[in-house]
């Protein structure tokens, strides 16, 4: 179901099921977490997980699927933003650049009505929500001084 042409990505992060390694579990359950870039992609994701069937008789899938955010679109609001505040960046030695990653933040909530939207302006590092996070410690004091160049000039 991932599609990256899209921008769109299916990861089943939790599976629980049983209790001994020797004996057949009653149930079991998987969870997993959707990032999509477009709308259009929500409903092709839960069709196809609601189009998924049991591998053996007399066993049932039930399948719920549950987006809790929107996309945040890079619509012109945010693309005027990103400009200004690459603007103000460049004025502090700093690039800033846009990307994408299909995450979700309350800022997701509110760019699809036309409100302005930067994110992700925090540390710079990479593996974020993982058991292998880390950052660069030498840039948190480029971003402290974007932040603030960004209250000041905004």
């Amino acid at each position: 179901m991932t599609d990256y042409q899209a921008g769109t990505t299916v990861n089943v992060g939790v599976i629980r099921g049983g209790t001994v390694t020797n004996v057949v579990p009653d149930e079991a359950m998987a969870e997993g977490d959707i990032r999509i870039l477009v709308p259009e992609e929500a409903g092709r994701i839960a069709d196809a997980l609601k189009a998924l069937k049991p591998a053996f008789p007399d066993t049932i899938l039930d399948v719920t699927v549950d987006f809790n955010r929107p996309p945040m679109p890079f619509n012109d609001a945010n693309k005027t933003a990103l400009e200004k505040a690459q603007k103000i960046a460049a004025s502090e030695g700093i690039e800033l650049k846009a990307s994408g990653s299909g995450g979700g933040s309350d800022g997701n909530f509110v760019a699809p009505l036309g409100i302005p939207v930067l994110d992700g302006l925090g540390t710079v590092g990479a593996d974020y929500h993982s058991e292998r996070e880390w950052i660069y410690t030498a840039s948190l004091a480029s971003r402290a001084k974007l932040a603030a160049a960004l209250i000041r000039e905004w």
